[in-house]
């Protein structure tokens, strides 16, 4: 799909899904989005550009056991304008996510669900601007792991749910 609009803007989106076999399926998406600015000459990269892959896998291990996998990268870089100063100051930015989910799903016969994840994701941001009277350049690299287990147990009219996890952030500035 794709669509266009004013300062030539443009969004295209992609999607694929499949079952490989009875056991192993993925879905596949990216985007793709571009635009100019409205603020021509001022100092800065006034375009924005971002893309987005996000990729989904699935494993049927067992009769009862699933095993998933989500990767999803997402990309953004341009000028940043400072509203509502229309005189042209902004900075530039760019920023990159990367993140991955892995799950482990185990269903049993009463219909409870026991799942283990695991979260990764890192992600680094940097602006620099320049203006009239400033110039400065920072650089964010956020990172965290979380992990957890949890039970899901349905009951009639009722459902119970379990959660137990932990995780850790590191912020580098």
């Amino acid at each position: 799909t794709v669509e266009r609009g004013s300062y030539s803007y443009a969004y295209t989106r992609a999607r694929v899904a499949r079952m490989l076999s009875r056991r192993l399926g993925f879905f596949l998406s990216t985007d793709y989005r571009k635009g100019q600015s409205r603020f021509f000459n001022v100092g800065y990269d006034a375009d924005d550009d971002s893309y987005n892959l996000k990729t989904r896998f699935l494993y049927h291990a067992a009769e009862r056991t699933t095993c998933e996998i989500f990767v999803d990268a997402y990309r953004r870089e341009g000028g940043f304008p400072v509203r509502p100063d229309s005189a042209g100051y902004g900075f530039d930015r760019l920023r990159r996510d990367y993140r991955m989910i892995l799950t482990l799903t185990q269903h049993d016969v009463k219909g409870g669900q026991l799942a283990g994840k695991f979260e990764y994701q890192k992600s680094k941001s940097s602006y620099t601007g320049s203006g009239s009277s400033t110039s400065f350049y920072r650089k964010v690299t956020p990172q965290y792991y979380r992990g957890e287990v949890s039970y899901l147990l349905p009951k009639p009219g009722l459902l119970y749910e379990v959660k137990v996890g932990g995780g850790k952030e590191k912020y580098t500035i």
